[in-house]
């Protein structure tokens, strides 16, 4: 896993040196290096790179686009691992309202979020709102 992580790394500062940042394949690669560092347990990193991923496809794509909606989630669970179940829970409203939205409430994704929504609340002993 160490080995891959370092891969990656090094295909991220290749890619955003040739490609730029903001190119596709280098978000891509950026979301592989997260990947990584969460195999590792290291999410703070996988975090603060899911960060980064998000502000640019918000820039770029919007906040509605599949892509950027599955960085959201993706980054909402980062901070559940952290502990910060707050700021998880605020992400998960955002993405569960924007779900049923473009995709409906029966949709596989909306209900996932829907989930781990319910658990954010619970978490933060909001027992009502998870109920």
């Amino acid at each position: 896993m160490k080995d891959a992580a370092e891969m990656h790394k090094k295909l991220f500062e290749v890619s955003c040196k040739i490609l730029g940042e903001e190119h596709p394949n280098t978000l891509k690669t950026m979301l592989s290096l997260t990947n990584s560092y969460a195999s590792l347990g290291q999410m703070k990193e996988a975090a603060e790179m899911q960060e980064k991923v998000l502000e640019i496809r918000c820039r770029i794509w919007g906040e509605e686009h599949p892509d950027t909606l599955g960085t959201i989630g993706s980054l909402a669970i980062s901070y559940w691992s952290l502990g910060q179940i707050k700021e998880a829970a605020e992400m998960q409203e955002k993405l569960f309202k924007v779900s049923c939205r473009i995709l409906g409430e029966e949709h596989p994704d909306t209900l996932r979020t829907m989930h781990n929504l319910a658990n954010s609340y619970a978490s933060l002993g909001q027992t009502k709102e998870a109920a």
